[in-house]
């Protein structure tokens, strides 16, 4: 059903309304809270304050998010998905609503999609920095 959405949405809206979607329900709600579970249940990490756990399933999943884009953004562009991945964990997980992470996630891709062609001009002229 979610991977149906690539189908009949426009080339151009996948980046601002399928991608952020699809990926805030795989990483979010998918790996994000699977990760809370594991580590509540685990007998050596239930020992850990839930804050604790929370801290880890998040890093783990901003760390799972940033390598799914290595594909799509090598080198260090991927990389920077790390820092954006922390926060809309965070705030999953402060608020618990999809929406929320939904939102930001179409305005990061929003940001990156004004500055690509920029960015693109900048690694032609100074491919060693990449």
């Amino acid at each position: 059903m979610l991977f149906g959405l690539a189908l009949w949405m426009p080339i151009r809206a996948w980046p601002l309304i399928g991608a952020p979607f699809v990926e805030e329900v795989i990483f979010r709600v998918g790996l994000q809270s699977w990760l809370m579970a594991q580590l509540a249940a685990h007998p050596r990490t239930r020992r850990l304050t839930p804050a604790w756990q929370a801290v880890l399933a998040i890093t783990a999943t901003a760390v799972a998010f940033s390598l799914a884009h290595v594909a799509r953004h090598p080198g260090a562009w991927s990389a920077l998905t790390f820092l954006p991945a922390l926060l809309l964990g965070g705030i999953y997980q402060s608020h618990r609503r999809l929406t929320h992470c939904v939102l930001l996630h179409a305005g990061f891709n929003g940001i990156w999609l004004l500055v690509q062609p920029f960015v693109a001009s900048f690694e032609l002229s100074h491919p060693w920095m990449f």
